[in-house]
This record gives C-alpha cells, sequence and structure tokens, in this order.
C-alpha cells in the first residue's frame, strides 16, 4: 500500500489573506488507505498534542481559493489524498494545524452520546465528621432529552466541587476526573464496580461502607433508565402500605402491569394478520408468511424482507441457523438464519416463530427458506448437530451440505470423554481450522495418543462435517453458529414480549444493523472490509521476512524493453541496476513461470501459483486473501492486492450487500388493511408456558465454564513461544484476539 510524505505547518495562525503564517514544519508519513482518525492520531503524536484535552483543526490551502479547504471526516481526507497524489512533492499542499483546548469549543459541538448523567444516589463523606450523608436521588425517573438540556447545566470543567444525583457532564473522562478530584477533597478512596461504553458505577473500597455511585450515558435523545425490579416492588409495598410481599406475588403483579400496558398475550395474535399484510406492502419483493392449525391457531410465521434476499447475493453462501425460546405467555422457539458480510458483520437472512424444534416446523422454515432464495453453488447450511434440522436440510436441500458448528460437537466430546477434554481442547480446535493435510494428520496423530477413542467419534461424526480442509465448499471463517447466538443474546429482554412487540423490536434491530453496516461501508476507502483488512494488513506485516530473489538476467531483460533511451537515461538504469544487485542475496523469492513462484520462508518452500491463486500453505485458497507468501510474490510482481482477494471482501461489494435499506413502516393509524384480512382469525397455540417464574439465563454447561479458562491458558502459552519476527506490540494484541475469534468465543 502506497504511502504519502505530507508536510505539517502548526504553531502558526492565519492572516485577513487566508495565509498561515509564523508557523513551524514538521513530516508525517501516512497511507493512502488511511481514515481521518489515523491522520488525526499521526499528527497529535508527531506533534505531541494530547488529544484528552486539546482538539486540532486540520486545513489546507488550494490554488485558486482564498478560503483553506478543512479536514474534518474521511471523505475530506479522500479529497485530500487524490489532490495529493497528482502531486507528491513533499512541499506541496502542507497541512495547517491550529490546536485548540476542548473547554474552549462551543457546547453545540457535544457528542450526545458521551453525555453522562449521574443517575443512582451517592452517599457523600463529610469532611468535618465520621458520619456519612446521604443525598437523594434528584432524578425523578423520566427520561431527559438531549436537547432539552441548557448548556450551562452540562458539566464540562474538572474542578466541579459538589458531585449530586441529576447531576449531567459532557463526557465520561470529565466525570471520572471529577470523582477522582472528589474522593481526594472527602479523604475516601473507592473502587471501579463497573465501566463500559454506558456505564460508570462505583462503590467504596471498605466492604463495611455503603456508599455506591452510578452514572448512565445518554443515549440517542434519551438517558438510560434504571431498571425497576421485582425488590423495589417488595420494597415500595413494604414503604407505602406497611406490608410484607412474597416474591412470588411481586412477580405476579409485575407481569400483570405488564399486561396492562402491552395488551393481553392472546391479543397480540389478533393483531399479526394486518401486521403482516403491512410489512409485505412496505418492503415489496420480501417472502413473508404463516401458517396456522385447522382450528386457526397460530402454527408459524416466517419472515425474510427484500433487503436481505438482495444482500445475500453479495455474500459467502454459508447460512448459520439456530433458535431461542420465547418467555412470553404462549412460549415458542424464535429462529433465525444469517451469514456474514464482507466486513465479518452478520446479514440477517430469515427469521420466524415455530413451536418447538421438529421435524415438520423445521421442514417448513426451510421450505420458505428456499423460497425466497433458492440454491446457490458452494451453498452450505451450519447449525449444531440437532436431528430436525439435518432431515430437514437433507429433504429440501438433497445438494447442500450440512456442517457441524465445532463448539457444539466438542460440547459432545466433553461430556463423552471428560477424562481426555482438558489435553484435548487445544488440538481440537487447530485441527478443525488447519490448512494442510500434513497439520491435520499430524494433530490427529496427538487425538489419538490421548484417548483414541475421541479419534474414533470425530470420524464417525465425519470430517467433512467439522473440519474445514474436508469441507465440501469452502466455509470460510464460519465454523460455528456463533453469529446466529449474537443475534439471540441481542434479543434477550425481546424474548420476553407477546408476539406482535417481538416481531416489530426484531424488525427495528435488524433495520438498525442494516443502516450502521452500510454507512460503514459507504465510507470504507481501504482495500477490504474491516475484519478481513486487519487480516491483509497481518500478512502484510508477516511477509516483511519474505523479500525477493531476482533471476540474474532481470535487469537485462529490463533494458530490452527500453528501445530508444539515450546515453543519460541507459546510464541512470545501469546506476539502478547495480544498486538493487547489491541486496539480491537476501531475496528467497524465486519465479518459475509467469504465475508460479517459490517462496523460502524460514527454511521452508512454498510454491504460489498466482493464476489459480493458491499456495502450498493453504491460506491462499482457503482465506480467499493473499497471504505472506503470495504478498511476497505480489510485493516483486508490483501487482495489485484487490485482483487476488476475494470479491466478497471488497467494499464496492459490501455496499452492494446493503443496496436496499429497511425502510421504517408505517404509523398504525395510517394502515391500509383489507377487510378480508382484518377480519382473519388467529388464535393463541395450544402450548402455554408453565407456572411460574421464567429462567431469565441458561444454565450453562460445566464445560462452557471451563474452556474459558483453558482459552486464557491457550493464549498465554502460545504468545509466550511464538516469535513474532519484529511484529509490532499493536499487532501482536490483534493477533491475540484473532485467536479467540479463530477458537469462536466471541
Amino acid at each position: 500500500m502506497a504511502s504519502l510524505t505530507i508536510l505539517l505547518r502548526h504553531s502558526g495562525k492565519w492572516n485577513d489573506e487566508g495565509n498561515y503564517i509564523d508557523f513551524s514544519i514538521e513530516g508525517i508519513l501516512i497511507k493512502e488507505y488511511a481514515s481521518f482518525n489515523d491522520l488525526v492520531g499521526s499528527i497529535s503524536n508527531q506533534l505531541g498534542i494530547d488529544l484528552s484535552i486539546n482538539t486540532i483543526k486540520i486545513q489546507y490551502n488550494v490554488e485558486g481559493n482564498h478560503t483553506p479547504m478543512e479536514i474534518h471526516n474521511d471523505m475530506g481526507y479522500r479529497v485530500y489524498v487524490e489532490l495529493k497524489k497528482e502531486n507528491r512533492e513533499f512541499g506541496m499542499y502542507p497541512l495547517c494545524i491550529t490546536t485548540m483546548e476542548k473547554e474552549l469549543i462551543s457546547e453545540d459541538g457535544l457528542n450526545q452520546g458521551d453525555i453522562v448523567q449521574i443517575d443512582e444516589a451517592v452517599q457523600m463523606y463529610d469532611s468535618d465528621t465520621d458520619d456519612t450523608l446521604a443525598i437523594e436521588l434528584a432524578n425523578s425517573g423520566e427520561a431527559i432529552g438531549v436537547f432539552e438540556l441548557h448548556k450551562d447545566l452540562i458539566i464540562s470543567k474538572t474542578n466541579q466541587k459538589e458531585v449530586m444525583a441529576g447531576q449531567v457532564y459532557k463526557d465520561k473522562a470529565t466525570l471520572k476526573e471529577v470523582m477522582e478530584n472528589y474522593a481526594i477533597a472527602q479523604r475516601f478512596q473507592f473502587r471501579v464496580d463497573r465501566s463500559n461504553a454506558v456505564i460508570y458505577a462505583l462503590i467504596c473500597i471498605s466492604e463495611d461502607c455503603d456508599w455506591r455511585f452510578k452514572a448512565s450515558s445518554i443515549n440517542k435523545l434519551e438517558l438510560f433508565k434504571r431498571k425497576y425490579i421485582l425488590r423495589d416492588i417488595i420494597d415500595d409495598v413494604k414503604s407505602d402500605l406497611g406490608v410484607d410481599v412474597s416474591y412470588m406475588l411481586a412477580w405476579r403483579a409485575k407481569e400483570k402491569a405488564m399486561n396492562f400496558l402491552r395488551g393481553e398475550p392472546t391479543d397480540s395474535y389478533k393483531k399479526l394478520p394486518g401486521y403482516l399484510y403491512t410489512r409485505d406492502k412496505t418492503y415489496p419483493g420480501s417472502h413473508i408468511r404463516m401458517e396456522k392449525s385447522s382450528k386457526n391457531e397460530f402454527m408459524y410465521v416466517y419472515i425474510s424482507l427484500y433487503a436481505f434476499i438482495r444482500g445475500f447475493d453479495h455474500c459467502r453462501p454459508i447460512v448459520v441457523v439456530d433458535i431461542s425460546h420465547l418467555k412470553s405467555y404462549y412460549t415458542g422457539t424464535f429462529v433465525s438464519a444469517s451469514t456474514l458480510d464482507g466486513a465479518g458483520h452478520i446479514l440477517p437472512l430469515a427469521y420466524g416463530v415455530i413451536d418447538s424444534e421438529n421435524d415438520a416446523a423445521w421442514t417448513w422454515f426451510f421450505e420458505q427458506f428456499k423460497i425466497a432464495y433458492g440454491v446457490r453453488e458452494n451453498m452450505c447450511i451450519v447449525s449444531d448437530r440437532n436431528e430436525s434440522i439435518i432431515k430437514s436440510v437433507s429433504r429440501v436441500y438433497p445438494d447442500v451440505p450440512h456442517c457441524a458448528c465445532i463448539w457444539h460437537l466438542w460440547n459432545n466430546v466433553y461430556k463423552k470423554f471428560k477424562k481426555s477434554h482438558a489435553k484435548l481442547s487445544e488440538i481440537y480446535f487447530s485441527m478443525t481450522k488447519a490448512y494442510t493435510q500434513t497439520e491435520f494428520d499430524s494433530l490427529m496423530e496427538k487425538v489419538e495418543k490421548v484417548d483414541i477413542r475421541v479419534k474414533e467419534y470425530l470420524e464417525l461424526a465425519g470430517y467433512e462435517k467439522w473440519d474445514r480442509l474436508y469441507a465440501p465448499v469452502n466455509r470460510g471463517w464460519t465454523m460455528t453458529s456463533n453469529i446466529a447466538e449474537s443475534i439471540n443474546a441481542a434479543l434477550v429482554s425481546a424474548r420476553e414480549l407477546p408476539i406482535y412487540d417481538f416481531l416489530e423490536e426484531v424488525r427495528k434491530m435488524f433495520g438498525r444493523w442494516n443502516c450502521s453496516n452500510r454507512k460503514e461501508a459507504t465510507q470504507t476507502y481501504k482495500t477490504l472490509g474491516k475484519k478481513y483488512q486487519e487480516m491483509l494488513e497481518l500478512n502484510e506485516t508477516m511477509c516483511t521476512r519474505m523479500t525477493v530473489e531476482l533471476p540474474v538476467n532481470f535487469y537485462e531483460y529490463l533494458l530490452e524493453l527500453v528501445n530508444n533511451i539515450d546515453e543519460y537515461s541507459c546510464s541512470k538504469m545501469v546506476e539502478y541496476k547495480s544498486i538493487q544487485m547489491q541486496t539480491v542475496d537476501q531475496y528467497t523469492v524465486v519465479p518459475s513461470t509467469e504465475y508460479l513462484h517459490t517462496v523460502n520462508d524460514g527454511g521452508r518452500n512454498y510454491t504460489v501459483c498466482l493464476l489459480e491463486r493458491k499456495c502450498v500453505c493453504g491460506r491462499f485458497q482457503i482465506d480467499e486473501l493473499s497471504c505472506p507468501h503470495a504478498w511476497a510474490v505480489l510485493k516483486s510482481k508490483f501487482l495489485t492486492l484487490e485482483e487476488y482477494c476475494s470479491s466478497y471482501y471488497k467494499p464496492s461489494t459490501i455496499v452492494m450487500a446493503y443496496d436496499v435499506p429497511v425502510y421504517p413502516l408505517p404509523d398504525k393509524n395510517d394502515w391500509n388493511i383489507p377487510e378480508h384480512v382484518a377480519e382473519e382469525v388467529v388464535l393463541p397455540p395450544k402450548w402455554k408456558r408453565p407456572p411460574g417464574r421464567p429462567k431469565k439465563k441458561r444454565d450453562k454447561n460445566l464445560s462452557e465454564y471451563n474452556m474459558l479458562n483453558i482459552v486464557e491458558y491457550r493464549l498465554i502459552i502460545q504468545f509466550n513461544s511464538i516469535d513474532f519476527g519484529g511484529i509490532h506490540c499493536n499487532t501482536v494484541e490483534y493477533r491475540s484476539r484473532q485467536l479467540v475469534e479463530t477458537v469462536e468465543f466471541n
């Protein structure tokens, strides 16, 4: 990837004529395909600017324009790069840097997502006594719009003396510094109980002290609300009425209140015909179906929006299916099908509600899926080893292979062979993603030595079901059903809603994902999508150990191509030749033909074929990315990378995957529903939730807890034993994250 040399002018000022004067100069080197944030980071590092307390304004002059151009986003940087590429001289288009303190910026420039409000009661230490002074919660519990807050009410300075509920701070960093100063002034210590992008919670360092502090970020236009839990109901009844109520009674009261707000669960099914009809009209080209019994009882519903159908054409045809259980009054089973786009994001394909995991329900779901999407070449369906799924896939898609989720298969190994699982975990997950037959056989031999029964079990399961090397189609990095599990995790709260509200929440969530992914794709100016760009850059870093050995007559061949050169040009070429030949001994890539090359990496030879996009290491053809050996060959031939990476990973393809947006539904008062649809009868299903409070969380297997420790141990051992060959620290951190992704514990 080409880089640009950029002259920086700083510590100066702009005059009335639009010229930057009285400045100092510096220089930076940055890649063409970098982002605006990369540019800001490079400038701040070179000039020693602390971005936590300062911000920078980047401007440059264009010939014929007295008003300086400002770079403030990725598009502005791309425009600058195009200008710079036309004239790469170091002194052309210098960037003029103005540094400003953040507190001097107008409050109108605040990011609403960064504003933080204290929403939990706080106990403050009185410096004159040893007693604690409890401050009542100032917030009434109502959500406050960001734009209802006057800028004077938003605290932006860190010398704030008083801390109380209801205060609003500019950002989390400001609040953290205020609390540190506050603890010093009040002479006590606290520790962080929870800290993430939306919550900042503190507790006293002493176990005997009840002091606590909680603040949360304003999301979109509203503050995060404190959830009203059952314990609050019990306390409020005791406080207001003086009556002790049991936990179950409080839960039943809450259920009745929720039904009063949402409507009776039975009414939710009555709304389905009109709701599904409106969706079908709002999203033409979608495939939406509902199945009822002979008694008009609800059985199944299936939804594939046209935006998903169009997007699937631009993704690898690997479909992941999974289920999760609904927790509303009539329960049911949520089923989804999804895939990965070229940036590594989840693209939902279909979803619906069925009665349970049985042959009839799964067969109906896959029949609807086939109507919507048909059959694509190299298509594959990934799931757990549920017998109903396997049967249904073989019936509906007889020519499409079914592959197993390697995590679910490992759970089976864990349960059946408990004495061997600790030794086999690392071997198993490495084996599932082996790139070469030699690597696979070597790992399988280790499995056999530990426990031959495990080898026999994996053979019986079928190598083609769980191993990428034996898979009949290229599964890429989709080795588990994690993407479907991620959808289920995002809908934990929504699964408690009645079916009508639940389906609408799913639609809204997928619509947000569609918008977010489309925005990211349109603003990406790198060679590939985010996830695969990182992998490509890692391969580039690794290939720096491999350089190119050119044939002896290579430069003579170049000279022969030049027919009409004068003596001066010829002498320059010969000089260039002599300089290059001094470094020829370090090169380890030898071309055999135009497309066939041999790369020596650490004493071992790897054959790379550019025509077939293959390498002996296996990564080139399986990942469909330029492996480190292919990188070395491409550099030696001065070829671009785009041609040798899968088209699925390219930003242009990712944009097409989100070409059709998920538009909002019209207001319910504007629905135009035909009479025959409005009169359609849909009764609730036969099944109901059993009495009592439903579980909020699934009970985890012991193996799931143990595996987390095994993965952590594995990371430590592998990174202490690998020689990274000069890879920078940030690359090492990236590889540790990639290893976790490889094991598929997201």
